[in-house]
């Protein structure tokens, strides 16, 4: 059996930080019928709008201008979009805002019966690892995540 400790879900304590005391970590994040550990079901923390993830946020934005969508934003950028349309995580590329701010702003764009919630991916570092762990679980039922 692999000595390492197992970290079963990301979570708000980044994966570097928690490897600063103890060493490298084995991750077993991945969903489960039988889950080991609370969050690790398919299907975690997610809206009842059809929730998308998205690499390019411009062009989603561009592609939906005119449409009955929402976005769930976090990097401040100047955006030919109608505040009642999107949410920012952070105004200041901050991780940890963004982390505090996600599942209210998840909620509120639910709220407000778009047709579909694009969500900025965030950088995979940090806890942007955790948040967009959160963002595949509400994006998709069969979503195996890896870091």
């Amino acid at each position: 059996m692999d000595d390492k400790p197992l970290l079963y879900r990301v979570g708000a304590i980044s994966n570097e930080e928690i490897e600063k005391c103890i060493g490298k970590l084995a991750v077993k994040n991945t969903a489960a019928a039988s889950p080991e550990a609370p969050g690790m079901i398919n299907k975690h923390y997610s809206p009842r709008t059809k929730f998308i993830v998205s690499e390019n946020i411009g062009a989603a934005i561009k592609e939906n201008l005119n449409l009955n969508v929402g976005f769930l934003l976090f990097k401040n950028e100047s955006l030919a979009l109608s505040s009642t349309k999107y949410i920012q995580l952070s105004n200041t590329k901050n991780l940890v805002e963004a982390a505090s701010n996600l599942y209210s702003a998840m909620h509120e764009l639910d709220r407000m019966n778009f047709d579909v919630i694009y969500a900025e991916k965030l950088p995979d570092k940090g806890l942007g690892v955790t948040i967009n762990d959160r963002f595949y679980r509400a994006q998709e039922e069969n979503f195996e995540f890896k870091i």
